[in-house]
């Protein structure tokens, strides 16, 4: 375990492995400081937003160790603040973003709790075969109604660390299976000709189409590419954020894996996002149990 601070001294998280049933070792990064700097142009703003959100914050939950409350920014955002209940005082505990997410029905896996006792992630299923790892800001009383193998409909949304519209590209393919496949068909369709007649296949990457949802070194962060199929902005503690609703799943899936993943205008610089645009992210995912904030 290791703390990760910036220069600043602000404590961004803390690094922890974690050893499956398989004995694959999984990273968590336990904090949310990473994900704050990705919607905020200046996180010095912070901590005075918190105070005031906590005071006008409205209970959306509690049990006998845990509230959350929930403070709406916007249609879209807020920020949920967990308080650990005591019998003669309560501790806060951590403050997230509430970011409205896209309903989807995953097939719930494994739990893992951070350090805290309060928060953690969930791994879930797609019925397309995605495996999914995500941050709840519910988890201190998600973690009592989930059972693995069990479907649950979870929202999922997501933060964008990085973002840019793809490009369609070309791959000149010179090595390899393909290659050599190509190669034998064409010298038995030509056997006149050589491997020096042969032109290496060319791949091209269509923009609108590529999909990719690949682990990164973290739990619950991904790099990925989809397509918009919608743009929306809102506005968050002062900055404007564009709320993109993404396709992930692939045409041919029967179901559809959507997000909605917010992006800083920091993080989106000169890019103006539109709908049918093909992106490529490095992205932060959240989802909470639907049961549990409606």
């Amino acid at each position: 375990m290791r703390n990760h601070d910036d220069a600043d001294g602000i404590v961004r998280g803390m690094s922890v492995k974690n050893m499956t049933e398989d004995k694959t070792a999984i990273s968590h990064f336990e904090g949310l400081g990473n994900v704050w700097d990705a919607l905020l142009d200046d996180v010095g703003i912070l901590p005075g937003y918190l105070q005031k959100s906590l005071e006008e914050a409205e209970l959306v939950f509690n049990n006998q160790k845990f509230a959350c409350c929930l403070d709406l920014t916007s249609h879209h955002t807020g920020i949920f603040h967990l308080i650990a209940l005591g019998k003669s005082h309560h501790e806060y505990l951590s403050s997230s973003p509430f970011l409205k997410g896209i309903h989807q029905e995953l097939t719930m896996r494994e739990a893992y709790t951070w350090q805290n006792r309060a928060e953690g992630e969930f791994t879930a299923g797609t019925a397309g075969g995605v495996t999914l790892s995500f941050y709840d800001p519910c988890y201190a009383v998600d973690i009592d109604k989930w059972k693995a193998n069990e479907r649950k409909t979870v929202s999922l949304s997501a933060v964008a660390y990085t973002l840019e519209k793809l490009k369609e590209e070309a791959f000149t393919v010179e090595k390899g299976g393909f290659f050599e496949l190509k190669l034998q068909a064409f010298l038995k369709a030509h056997p006149d000709k050589t491997q020096a007649d042969f032109a290496a296949p060319v791949f091209k990457v269509d923009a609108g189409h590529f999909r990719m949802f690949c682990e990164r070194d973290y739990s619950s962060e991904y790099e990925v590419a989809g397509q918009i199929e919608a743009v929306a902005y809102t506005s968050f503690l002062g900055e404007e954020i564009a709320v993109l609703k993404v396709n992930f799943s692939h045409q041919d899936e029967m179901e559809k894996l959507f997000i909605n993943v917010y992006v800083s205008r920091k993080i989106l610089k000169d890019y103006r996002p539109k709908t049918g645009d093909g992106i490529s992210a490095v992205i932060w995912l959240c989802g909470w149990l639907n049961e549990s904030v409606s």
